[in-house]
């Protein structure tokens, strides 16, 4: 029972973050997209998908449920900017 609890915490937590992290990463690539380092903010969010997925499926053990939570996770970082708005991201000199 402790080892379920510790996991489901560990998953809700690693769910928490990436939305957060890929809110940013959206946020980020829409804010500088007529930049050249929006490419970099994309990359940044592909490769948190690929090692959230990875880390999800590892504590779950079930693919087919880590796929659905990460499509989730995605859809619900997305419908944030959409809905609540994305940072708006600047260069400023010093």
């Amino acid at each position: 029972m402790r080892n379920r609890i510790v996991k489901v915490t560990e998953v809700v937590v690693r769910s928490a973050f990436y939305i957060i992290s890929n809110y940013v990463f959206v946020s980020m690539g829409l804010s500088f997209h007529t930049q050249w380092i929006s490419i970099l903010f994309l990359l940044s969010m592909v490769w948190s998908t690929i090692d959230y997925g990875k880390s999800i499926n590892e504590i779950i053990e079930k693919k087919v449920i880590a796929e659905i939570l990460c499509i989730c996770c995605i859809a619900l970082s997305i419908a944030m900017a959409y809905f609540v708005g994305y940072i708006q991201g600047a260069f400023v000199s010093l």
